[in-house]
């Protein structure tokens, strides 16, 4: 739970040595805010969140957290200047003093907070103030609340246990209401109650009959049904049936009492204590009378032998009547065989594609090229589907209307007319309605991808070069030039 990695927390020192350097006094003041950043808790849960709201109010809690995470950035930024870096760090450590003192009253706090777990039977106890629910945990449960004659006294959460029916129930003492939103599976077609001292049982029941019902409702109700279901036995008659003590128990009894052999210890590593000797039904029985709440007397047949010779001679009869053959007429035969060739056609492109194991950009769907009628019709002849009379179909008529990317041509030369150096075009796709919107679309993204570039006036995308703003030279004999004045 969220409450355990709060003990965890220590309080850490953000006092920086004198003796270190200051791009060292910069990181460590840097990694120390970030750590305690770390450190805080961060509330998973909805029911956390509310509660913190209600403790410590939550826009003020973020609000220090970002004013820490702030300096924390602007401490590394204070590293690149040289001078007066020292007390920058320094006058921004004391105005965060406040904030840090605030969230160590609240990392203190956090840690005594109980651990709760939502998903358990839970009773919870909210209401009006000085209606009594502190009175009402300190009763039924060993919770020692305060309890005044006057109202709010309860200042925070109070989580406390008890046993009903030997089942485990947490009852949790509220401040407020608002975290109840956060349980809406809690009240969704369930029963509310308001509770008192005489009705914790019938609460108790409610929430118990409740969650069986819903246990009934899902879909391991199979796996659960030994654990739903309590079997008690009832009385059937008025007839007194007292217990069988044999004779010779009857005789024992009446002998005088010997005193019984002490325990054998042993010592060494040797020695494995004997436990079966304590247990009085099972003892030294390879099959116990009683595992896990189950009787085997009760799985075992008295003639489960003979049923199960009788049962594998009943099946024998009938695989030989010829019962479990599947008539499948030759129709639903064909189709079987076609579609394994299918899966096995399909298996060999797969392999064929591996082989390829190309790693270039792929291309999209419009600029690939389409698969040919005759090609098509070959491959589905192939796996056995008769292609006559297809001449109608979408992929034959797709096949006629689809204008292919033509081959580029060069020029005829001409008596009267000098050669032309550049080859014609490619027919582009006019109908193409999504090629063009492509084509649009990258170009505003060349733009744009420019804009930066532009503003920092470089001659390309291949422009690395950093401009000396300093020259060496030129500052180096300003400097010479000031030490001889």
């Amino acid at each position: 739970m969220v409450s355990r990695c709060y003990c965890e927390c220590s309080y850490i020192n953000l006092t920086i040595p004198q003796q270190f350097p200051n791009t060292h006094k910069s990181n460590n003041s840097c990694l120390a805010l970030h750590a305690y950043l770390l450190v805080l808790p961060t509330m998973t849960h909805l029911f956390y969140a509310d509660l913190m709201n209600v403790l410590y109010d939550k826009n003020h809690y973020k609000l220090v957290l970002g004013q820490i995470n702030i300096y924390g950035i602007s401490l590394y930024r204070c590293k690149q200047l040289k001078r007066a870096s020292l007390g920058r760090m320094c006058t921004i450590m004391k105005r965060q003093k406040q904030s840090l003192e605030y969230l160590e009253q609240v990392h203190q706090h956090l840690s005594c907070l109980q651990t709760i777990d939502p998903n358990t039977r839970t009773l919870l106890l909210c209401g009006y103030p000085n209606v009594g629910r502190s009175s009402l945990i300190n009763k039924v449960t060993r919770a020692d609340v305060e309890v005044q004659p006057y109202a709010f006294t309860t200042k925070s959460l109070f989580v406390s246990h008890m046993d009903y029916k030997y089942l485990f129930y947490f009852v949790i003492l509220f401040q407020d209401g608002t975290c109840l939103s956060r349980f809406p599976a809690l009240f969704h077609q369930k029963i509310i109650a308001d509770l008192t001292v005489e009705g914790i049982p019938v609460a108790c029941d409610k929430l118990l009959s409740d969650r069986v019902h819903g246990k009934m409702k899902g879909k391991k109700v199979h796996d659960v049904l030994n654990r739903l279901h309590l079997a008690v036995p009832a009385k059937r008659d008025e007839k007194v049936r007292p217990p069988f003590i044999s004779e010779g128990t009857r005789i024992g009894r009446k002998t005088v009492e010997v005193d019984a052999p002490k325990r054998k210890t042993g010592d060494g590593d040797d020695y494995i204590l004997d436990l079966q000797s304590i247990c009085i039904k099972n003892k030294y029985d390879v099959i116990p009378e009683i595992w896990e709440g189950h009787n085997f007397s009760d799985y075992i047949h008295p003639k489960i032998m003979k049923v199960s010779g009788d049962l594998e001679k009943e099946e024998e009869l009938k695989e030989k009547a010829g019962e479990y053959k599947t008539g499948e007429d030759e129709e639903m035969q064909e189709i079987r065989q076609l579609a394994k060739q299918i899966r096995e056609k399909r298996k060999l492109k797969i392999v064929c594609s591996k082989d390829k194991d190309v790693h270039c950009p792929r291309l999209p769907r419009t600029v690939k090229k389409v698969m040919l009628k005759e090609t098509l019709e070959k491959e589905m002849g192939d796996l056995g589907l008769d292609m006559t009379g297809k001449d109608d179909s979408h992929y034959a008529v797709n096949a006629r209307r689809s204008r292919s990317v033509g081959v580029a041509k060069k020029r005829k030369r001409e008596a009267s007319i000098a050669p032309t150096s550049r080859t014609r075009s490619q027919i582009v796709r006019v109908g193409d309605e999504r090629q063009s919107g492509m084509a649009k679309k990258a170009k505003k993204l060349m733009k744009s991808q420019q804009k930066d570039m532009n503003c920092q006036g470089k001659k390309g995308e291949a422009d690395r070069h950093v401009f000396d703003l300093m020259p060496k030279p030129i500052f180096l004999w300003q400097e010479n030039v000031r030490n001889k004045r």
